[in-house]
Parts: structure tokens; C-alpha cells; sequence
């Protein structure tokens, strides 16, 4: 019995431990590496207005409403549209775009595996080795790396919420946050922030288009984990609020909210800090934080030290988000679940690898695989079931308010 219990506290989050877990799949790669590369590469200062925007009129509601479904429900989201007639058709889409989801998020993060193994060789070797082009010419290298990437990712999450999740969050944002502060104070120590911060905040004309409001939309909904379940099914872990549902479920939103935003564009100033201080220039592409850190570590006293550190965070990081995934697409956390999804996520991955490597062999309708998922889920998929998790969450929130007046007249 004691057991039993034990077994179930750990499966719940303490609320700073939730905060800092949400985040920490929100801080993942959409922060440190597709930020900055999407804004250097869809119109920079107008990309950013468009994103801050969206994350405040669509993206912060839309995390309070998932967030509340969590907590209120208790339940898994393929639970709960299973047992609605009315979403039961759609029952596994919430499993579905996080399967697509980790099909090339984990590729990308065995970029950084393979970053921090250099920078490690690097460091007692004296020499400088780390390129984006070396990443990217070493398919069987990043095949084994992204495999090591998953199977890291299943180990913790079957560690459980507070031994695993929560535990590696906490070391990992706050180590990280430290080392982006020091990187600040070191952009700015050199004269290059003003020049970062002029392009990022220096709004003139905005153009809008079709295509800028869509990208930085679904953006936002990456970069906070929206539009797949994940805040949903990490709600569940919080203890229900009976209270005060609406009140902490804002406060907890905002928390995230800012923390991941500030997260971002500290990681953009750096980034532009850098190429634009350093004459590099800006172009857009998926090298930027693999061209530009680099620059800085080779000048600092005791720099190859701190980028083995900071890319051991970043990939920690890529972990605290893919273990988020893991969890939407485990209804039930079993062992021979998790091997089963360790090997459809691998499968998937080895497309991205191909689209990463020989783009060529693996180009359909005028894109590759990890083109085609990024689209599908950005554009398409994770609107839709926000929008889904908005209109779910006023009619539940008018259920329950229907029942309380009933109960009390």
C-alpha cells in the first residue's frame, strides 16, 4: 500500500516543478534553434511583431485553455475525445501529430548530440572541429545520434514526473539561463548588442502576407507546445485546483508564457548579437546557432569549457521537450510501449536524416519529409486542435457553472 502510494505521488507535478516542466518543453529547440532561424529567414523585425502578437491574442488563451482541460479532466486527451461521440472519430490526433512531431524533432536534436560530442572532442583536443556542414555530411553519425537522442528520451520519461521530468527540467533551464546571461554580458562587453537588438527591435514598415501571419502563428504554437496535447496531458499531473481553477490557471500561463518568450529572444539577440558584431552577416537557414556560438567560445577564456556545457543544456533541453511528446503518445506508460514508440519514432527520423543529408532522394510535391511535417503540423494540424481545445474548454467551463448554480439553488 505504502508503495502504491509512493507510486502515485511521483506521478504528480509539484507547481513549480509543472511551470518549470511546461517550460522546459516549451524552451526546447523551437527557442534555441528555430527562432532565430525562423526570423533571420521570414523577415526578421516583422516576423518577430507578428509572433509577439500571435502569442498574445491566440497563444496565451489558448494555453490557458488547454492548461484548464488538464487539470479539470484528469484525464489523457485520447480519454477524453474517446469518450465524447462528437470527437471519438478524432480520438487520435492529439498521438498523431506528436508522433509527426517527434519524426524530426528528434533528428534535429541529434544535431546537437552530435555538436556536444565534437565540442567535448574539441576541448581536449585543442582544435575546432564543430561546423553545421560537418553535422550534416555525417548521415551514419547522426542515424546514431538520433538513436541515442530516443533512447534517452524514453529513459526518462520512464523515470516517472518528479524523478525524471521535472528533476531534469529544473537543472537544465537553470543552468542554461545562466550561461545565456553570460553570453549577453559578453556580447555586450564586446559593442555587438546594440547591433542585435536594432534588428530585432528596430520595427519599420511591416509587411504583412499570408505566409508571415500563418509561419508566425504556428510558431508560437510550437515554441509553447500548443496544438498537440502536451500541455494537456502535463495538466492532468498537476493536483485539480477546485478553488481557484481560473485564477491559477492564468497565473500558470503567464509564467510560461514570458518565461519562454524571454527565453527566445534572449537566444535571437545573442544569435544576431554575434553574426551582425562579428561581420558574419545574417542569412537564413537551420546553422545559425551552429555558426554563430562557436564564434564566441573560440574568443573567451575558457570558451571550449563553456560550449561543451552549453550545448550538454541545449540537448538536456531537446530531452525535457521530446519527453513531453512521449507522454501524449503514451496513453499507458509500459515498457513494451515505450519500445514500440522508440522504433516507430526511429523509423520516422531515418526519412529526416535522408531529408537532411540528400534532400534529393527523399523530395515529393516540391518538398522533402521533414518539409512536408513541418507544414502539416505548423500550419495545419496544431491550429485546428487549439481552435478544438478552445471551443472544449468554454463548453466544459459552462457545464460546470451550469452544475454549481444548480447545486446551489
Amino acid at each position: 500500500m505504502i508503495k502504491n502510494i509512493r507510486e502515485k505521488f511521483q506521478q504528480r507535478f509539484t507547481r513549480i516543478g509543472f511551470i518549470l516542466s511546461l517550460c522546459g518543453s516549451a524552451i526546447g529547440l523551437g527557442n534555441i534553434w528555430k527562432f532565430p532561424t525562423m526570423m533571420a529567414s521570414s523577415g526578421g523585425s516583422s516576423f518577430l511583431f507578428v509572433y509577439l502578437v500571435s502569442l498574445v491574442i491566440i497563444g496565451l488563451p489558448v494555453l490557458m485553455c488547454e492548461m484548464y482541460l488538464g487539470n479539470q479532466t484528469q484525464t489523457h486527451p485520447k480519454t477524453f475525445f474517446k469518450s465524447k461521440k462528437w470527437l471519438n472519430p478524432i480520438r487520435h490526433l492529439p498521438v498523431f501529430s506528436n508522433t509527426l512531431l517527434l519524426g524530426f524533432y528528434a533528428a534535429i536534436s541529434g544535431w546537437v548530440f552530435m555538436a556536444l560530442v565534437l565540442s567535448v572532442k574539441d576541448l581536449f583536443t585543442g582544435t575546432e572541429t564543430l561546423s553545421y556542414s560537418h553535422l550534416t555530411s555525417q548521415p551514419v553519425y547522426l542515424t546514431l545520434a538520433t538513436f541515442a537522442f530516443i533512447v534517452l528520451t524514453a529513459i526518462v520519461c520512464r523515470m516517472g514526473v518528479q524523478k525524471g521530468i521535472e528533476r531534469l527540467n529544473t537543472v537544465a533551464l537553470s543552468v542554461l539561463l545562466f550561461i545565456l546571461l553570460g553570453l549577453l554580458g559578453y556580447c555586450a562587453s564586446a559593442g555587438y548588442l546594440s547591433q542585435g537588438l536594432s534588428y530585432m527591435f528596430q520595427f519599420g514598415e511591416i509587411n504583412l502576407t499570408f505566409d508571415l501571419v500563418t509561419t508566425a502563428l504556428g510558431h508560437a504554437f510550437f515554441t509553447l507546445s500548443l496544438g498537440t496535447g502536451v500541455v494537456w496531458t502535463y495538466g492532468r499531473y498537476l493536483a485539480r485546483e477546485t478553488k481557484t481553477p481560473i485564477e491559477s490557471t492564468t497565473t500558470n500561463a503567464l509564467l510560461i508564457a514570458l518565461a519562454d518568450t524571454a527565453f527566445a529572444l534572449m537566444v535571437g539577440t545573442i544569435i544576431f548579437s554575434i553574426l551582425l558584431g562579428t561581420g558574419t552577416g545574417i542569412s537564413g537557414g537551420p546553422d545559425l546557432i551552429f555558426r554563430a556560438l562557436p564564434l564566441v567560445f573560440s574568443k573567451i577564456s575558457g570558451g571550449a569549457l563553456v560550449e561543451v556545457i552549453f550545448f550538454l543544456m541545449v540537448f538536456a533541453c531537446c530531452i525535457t521537450s521530446s519527453v513531453s511528446m512521449f507522454e501524449v503518445m503514451l496513453v499507458r506508460n509500459t515498457f513494451k510501449n515505450v519500445v514500440k514508440l522508440c522504433i516507430i519514432s526511429f523509423a520516422l527520423n531515418i526519412l529526416t536524416i535522408m531529408s537532411l543529408s540528400a534532400p534529393e532522394m527523399i523530395t515529393f510535391f516540391g518538398d522533402t519529409f521533414f518539409g512536408h511535417s513541418d507544414k502539416l503540423l505548423t500550419k495545419i494540424l496544431m491550429p485546428f486542435f487549439g481552435l478544438l481545445v478552445v471551443i472544449i474548454a468554454i463548453t466544459t467551463k459552462m457545464k460546470s457553472t451550469k452544475a454549481e448554480r444548480h447545486q446551489t439553488n
